[in-house]
């Protein structure tokens, strides 16, 4: 037999084609799928990416070919994202959840929804043997797709958290339709601040949590598969379970897959250059591609890392006048995982979402979090909880005089969270290296035949 042959037979319980589903117009969501799937790569004959027209770009960047089922920000106004990120207490309570609902969530949704058909005659003509899709507003119809081609599917979410309140701080969720909900959500909020006061005491009671690591760590005892849907989580979610399961509900029903590595994409040869060639240690700024921080406090931040010594790396897409200095670059876009891998880069200024908190911990960064909305707090307070950062409520801090303070207070514990994070950078690490990576479908697919066991 020809190696191309031999190569062309399936394994038992290989998978022949994985197809990846993101229905979302959001890189935070589609990454995370793009790294499992290069992961398991080498027990996947072919992968399939299905993605909105908008994350075509996004998928070429790293390299991966995909189909594409349409537009869906047609008629969307993310503009009132950018303003319930900017709004604070009643504010956002009162006037932007209503907004971001009617003018982002329901316009989003139903174009979304509109492209199913093309979706579904995408599947068709890939013919997969599992599905690998985001759990996310469109889970529903992600599990409908699957059922229709007879086929497994893996639900990913980014937490195995079963009690998130993404919104902690904010007054109000994002899930109030309409004013009639008021009285609801301003009690949730109330609810959610004393929940998160009393995980504090908890935690300050608990002291520092020593678990020993063990193969069963990816799923208790408790885990059973539900048929041909397996939810799994990612990110930070085994650190939580590892650390955090004291103060936290976690879902005893989600496969638990380690941190990942970031995807790598090509940098820019000045900003290699900018890193490299300066003296000093380098600061690094980023808020995603939709929050746009407070530029009176972002300023504040920069002149006060210019005062003490520091180059200042600003990641920003908005327009907006910071502060201008020699040790102080800005760019439009940089390659995230290869700037904090450089060793001259010693903290991460960041909004605290998802992504960002996975690559700092996978990369050993320690983190100063000023988050805005959504996941933000949550994965923020897990920084804090892990040891690997800071706090600091962006769209809440009015009093820019307590800035030096604040920057003080961040620098005296540098040592400390640094520190801890290059230990958990290796930690992650070795659970890599433990996890088998066939564990996520081997109960899904079906044994091969025994005529090809035999040869």
């Amino acid at each position: 037999m020809q190696d191309r042959e031999i190569e062309a037979i399936p394994k038992p319980r290989s998978v022949g084609c994985l197809a990846v589903l993101c229905m979302t117009p959001d890189p935070g969501h589609l990454i995370p799928l793009l790294k499992i799937a290069a992961y398991i790569r080498e027990h996947v004959r072919e992968v399939q990416i299905i993605v909105p027209d908008e994350l075509q770009h996004m998928a070429a960047l790293y390299g991966v070919q995909c189909h594409t089922f349409g537009a869906v920000k047609p008629n969307v106004d993310y503009a009132c994202v950018e303003a319930y990120l900017r709004a604070s207490g009643i504010a956002r309570l009162l006037k932007y959840n209503r907004l971001l609902h009617h003018e982002f969530l329901i316009p989003l949704m139903r174009n979304v929804r509109n492209g199913v058909d093309k979706i579904r005659d995408l599947l068709d003509v890939i013919s997969p043997t599992i599905i690998l899709a985001d759990e996310h507003i469109f889970s529903r119809e992600c599990i409908r797709l699957a059922e229709g081609c007879g086929v497994p599917i893996l639900l990913h979410k980014i937490t195995a958290h079963l009690e998130l309140n993404t919104d902690t701080f904010s007054f109000g969720s994002i899930d109030a339709p309409d004013l009639r909900y008021l009285v609801r959500d301003f009690g949730k909020a109330i609810s959610g601040e004393l929940k998160f006061l009393g995980r504090r005491l908890i935690s300050a009671k608990a002291g520092r949590r020593r678990l020993e690591f063990e193969r069963s760590i990816f799923c208790g005892d408790s885990f059973v598969r539900n048929g041909n849907i397996l939810k799994i989580a990612s990110g930070t979610s085994l650190l939580e379970k590892l650390y955090l399961s004291d103060v936290l509900k976690l879902d005893q029903q989600r496969f638990v897959v380690p941190l990942l590595p970031s995807l790598q994409c090509s940098a820019r040869q000045e900003t290699y250059d900018w890193l490299n060639n300066g003296h000093g240690d380098v600061i690094y700024i980023s808020f995603g591609t939709v929050v746009v921080p407070s530029p009176k406090l972002l300023n504040s931040l920069i002149k006060e890392f210019v005062s003490r010594g520091k180059r200042v790396l600003v990641q920003t897409p908005a327009i907006t006048e910071y502060h201008k200095h020699g040790l102080v670059r800005y760019e439009r876009w940089v390659s995230q995982p290869t700037v904090l891998a450089n060793a001259a880069v010693k903290l991460f200024v960041s909004h605290s979402g998802a992504g960002a908190l996975q690559e700092a911990i996978w990369a050993g960064q320690p983190m100063l979090c000023i988050p805005h909305g959504f996941d933000h707090y949550y994965c923020a307070w897990v920084a804090r909880e892990l040891g690997v950062g800071m706090v600091l409520n962006g769209h809440r801090f009015q009093f820019i005089n307590l800035i030096p303070k604040k920057v003080g207070r961040l620098f005296s514990e540098l040592p400390s969270m640094a520190k801890r994070a290059q230990q958990l950078s290796m930690e992650v690490r070795s659970h890599l290296h433990t996890w088998n990576s066939r564990d996520l479908w081997k109960d899904l697919l079906p044994a091969a035949p025994a005529q090809e066991r035999m040869s």
